[in-house]
Formats: structure tokens, sequence, C-alpha cells
């Protein structure tokens, strides 16, 4: 079993793709014109934000 110190760790260290659920995200289509670094409009478009409340972009 991992310790409470290693979880955190083994989290932002997996590959994203690992980490989203397909079933519950969205694929917003104006991510290009938010103003993000580079790196996270192309992992927005690629693996999109959650689709929970909180998350849902409008």
């Amino acid at each position: 079993m991992t310790s409470v110190e290693d979880r955190p760790a083994a989290v932002v260290t997996a590959p994203l793709e690992t980490l989203v659920d397909p079933g519950h995200r969205v694929r917003p289509t104006a991510v290009r014109g938010w103003r993000l670094p580079e790196p996270d409009l192309l992992a927005l478009a690629e693996y999109g934000p959650p689709d929970d409340v909180v998350m849902t972009p409008s």
C-alpha cells in the first residue's frame, strides 16, 4: 500500500489520460479564444474540463 505522501506525487506525475473520465468531460469549442498558456489550451482542447456544475464553461 502506498503512503499518504506518495499518493499526491502519483497523481501529479500520472499521464493526464489516466486521470480523465471520458464520460464526464466537456470539449469546449471556444478554447482558442481563452487567454491561457498554449500548453493549457491544447490540454483543454484535447481533454476538456469536467462536466460538473462548478467547472462547466459557459
